[in-house]
């Protein structure tokens, strides 16, 4: 009875909100969320943490080989994703292009839906954010084409954030802020093609330009010829009255 009763103190750091666990039964309850301060816990009881802050979810290259972070940060949650474009409107039987993703987004589980995740998710909610995320990456890269990831980059990366906001939040959590699609790269000889056409598609605009400026030169050519020879006539005229 007196170590039932004993208190000790427990602390929930800043940046962090808490449940609280028994540590004889394994029992959490989930009645009560313990936000940043110094508690008094009866003997063995402890606290298992939860960001309050933005968390950032990030698949990318940058360290994924290193046992150690870069410069401090977090190493990403995952490789860059692996998907496929929507089908091209030219080619409808094509399936779509491989594409890969490279992208970071944050989230944040408000202090009321706590005890909701952990129900849920345990300790793992991370891991199941990643797994979702993936899953929704795939399912919005399938609504653009190729072109499109090239032309609508911001169109694509603004439904990235609904979507992903849409599905989190059904799962205890929101997504703050704007989707970063840090870089898409598709297979090399795709990716030529591409290049090749935009370049072609600007070089066509740029010789379009061009003869818009000859064709305008041409017509300032023509109505200068013509107030010169209007100018020569009234000096003729004039000329020829005072002789």
């Amino acid at each position: 009875v007196l170590l039932s009763t004993l208190l000790v103190p427990q602390q929930v750091p800043i940046g962090f909100n808490a449940v609280r666990q028994n540590g004889l039964t394994g029992y959490v309850a989930l009645g009560r969320v313990f936000t940043p301060g110094l508690y008094f816990l009866p003997l063995r009881q402890t606290f298992i943490l939860f960001p309050s802050t933005l968390v950032t979810i990030e698949f990318s290259e940058r360290g994924i080989n290193s046992t150690t972070s870069d410069l401090g940060f977090a190493r990403p949650d995952g490789p860059p994703i692996e998907t496929r474009t929507g089908k091209d409107a030219g080619d409808p039987d094509s399936g779509g292009q491989p594409v890969t993703l490279s992208l970071s987004f944050q989230i944040r589980i408000p202090v009321d839906h706590v005890g909701r995740v952990y129900n849920s998710f345990s300790t793992e909610w991370r891991a199941r954010y990643v797994l979702l995320a993936r899953n929704v990456v795939n399912t919005v890269a399938t609504r653009y084409t190729s072109t499109e990831f090239w032309t609508e980059r911001r169109k694509i990366s603004d439904d990235l954030g609904s979507s992903l906001n849409e599905t989190l939040a059904a799962q205890g959590c929101a997504v703050e802020g704007a989707v970063q699609l840090l870089r898409v790269d598709f297979q090399d000889k795709y990716e030529d093609l591409i290049t090749e056409t935009q370049l072609q598609s600007q070089k066509k605009i740029t010789n379009e330009y061009q003869m818009q400026v000859t064709k305008l030169l041409k017509e300032l050519d023509v109505r200068s010829a013509g107030v010169d020879a209007e100018s020569q006539a009234i000096r003729a005229i004039a000329e020829a009255e005072a002789a």
